[in-house]
């Protein structure tokens, strides 16, 4: 279980992704983004590790990558690297069935279809388009404004193994998947409480020797961090390096 946060959030991701007006407001970001770095490290309670140790073999898996660049939603998407860390994992791994916390583009849905086996599952969960909540100004609504939903695997051959289930995951029934789950990717809302609710029903629905990834594990997201820093006291938890991932593999 996860605890309650012991401080309130003190950055937020709209306030360090915000446009600058002039050199003194440029100077004001930098070292917004300097302490928010600073407060993330000493708050750090994971630490990475080589992929090559957590996943042994990883490194001899090849992948399908497709859109591998920066894209005008790239704030809110795997980065390039992570998209090749994602679809590597997917490929050796080889997961049956699959759940996504957080469609957006569907970007990452179809590199999951892309790189698991024929008869592979992809279940990937996101908020209607017309619900209320997006009309909201969040952290999360910041980034999803003018983006389609699952946009990037529709009228694609994989659009066959995914399934797109719109509700807001924190009303989101888990229980038919419970310890059943291959592979989870986290990366919903990143409010600290959303975050905590998709971290428990992930725990719950992953399989022994399943995968939890989540995603923005990073300073200009305090809700993750926090939340994820807390959970790392009662689950093993390790930071894939060079990435905002954070990875844990249940207890076979």
């Amino acid at each position: 279980m996860i605890s309650s946060p012991s401080k309130p959030p003190k950055f937020k991701t709209q306030s360090l992704t915000r446009d600058t007006y002039g050199r003194l407001d440029r100077i004001r970001l930098q070292l917004e983004h300097r302490a928010a770095l600073r407060y993330f490290e000493q708050q750090r309670r994971i630490f990475p590790r080589p992929l090559e140790e957590l996943f042994p073999g990883l490194s001899r898996t090849c992948a399908i990558i497709q859109d591998a660049v920066m894209t005008p939603y790239a704030l809110a998407n795997a980065e390039p690297y992570e998209l090749v860390v994602l679809s590597t994992l997917c490929a050796h791994l080889r997961p049956r069935l699959m759940l996504e916390f957080g469609t957006f583009d569907g970007l990452t849905a179809l590199h999951l279809a892309m790189n698991s086996p024929a008869k592979a599952r992809v279940v990937t969960l996101d908020l209607h388009p017309d619900d209320p909540i997006r009309q909201q100004t969040t952290d999360d609504t910041f980034y999803s404004r003018g983006v389609t939903v699952g946009a990037r695997f529709l009228d694609t051959a994989e659009a066959a193994k995914i399934e797109q289930v719109f509700t807001d995951t924190t009303k989101f029934d888990q229980s038919p998947y419970r310890g059943q789950v291959d592979f989870l990717f986290v990366d919903a809302g990143h409010a600290y409480e959303l975050v905590r609710s998709d971290s428990q029903k992930a725990l719950e629905i992953v399989r022994p020797g399943g995968v939890i990834l989540w995603h923005d594990y990073h300073y200009a997201h305090d809700g993750v961090y926090t939340c994820l820093n807390e959970l790392a006291s009662s689950v093993t938890l390790s930071q894939i390096p060079n990435t905002k991932f954070v990875c844990h593999i249940s207890p076979a």
